[in-house]
């Protein structure tokens, strides 16, 4: 049984017994769809940074907002994660830009930082979209 959409509080997940002789199990998927484009796009820099633990989200941030990656808030952070996700799952440039009340020359400017940062993530993307038409 997969409990992944089930909230996240105590009192929620507590409602759920495991049978005698069985067990929940709670994986963490963090960055898995990340993990598995850096796993097809075998990109030295990504792999870098996923073999580091490091936070992928910050770092890009930092680039797109200019700061310190200590520097980096909540939001900044969710706004980089989002372009990322936005970026690997094909969201057009013009619907980035809406979600973000941004132009959509800041959506390209982001786009070039990301391929800059990961250069194999554009050819791995094409070629799985060629590859599953």
């Amino acid at each position: 049984m997969n409990l992944q959409n089930i909230p996240r509080g105590p009192f929620v997940k507590g409602c759920f017994i495991a049978d005698d002789n069985h067990s929940f199990v709670e994986f963490d998927y963090k960055q898995l769809e990340f993990r598995v484009l850096a796993m097809y796009a075998n990109d030295e820099n990504l792999n870098e940074f996923i073999n580091s633990g490091k936070d992928i989200h910050k770092h890009v941030a930092s680039l797109f907002f200019n700061v310190p990656v200590d520097e980096v808030t909540k939001e900044q952070r969710q706004i980089a994660k989002d372009t990322v996700f936005g970026y690997q799952y094909l969201e057009t440039e013009e619907a980035v830009a809406g979600k973000f009340n941004i132009t959509v020359e800041e959506v390209r400017y982001r786009r070039q930082i990301i391929e800059s940062q990961f250069p194999g993530l554009k050819p791995t993307i094409d070629r799985l979209v060629a590859e599953s038409q």
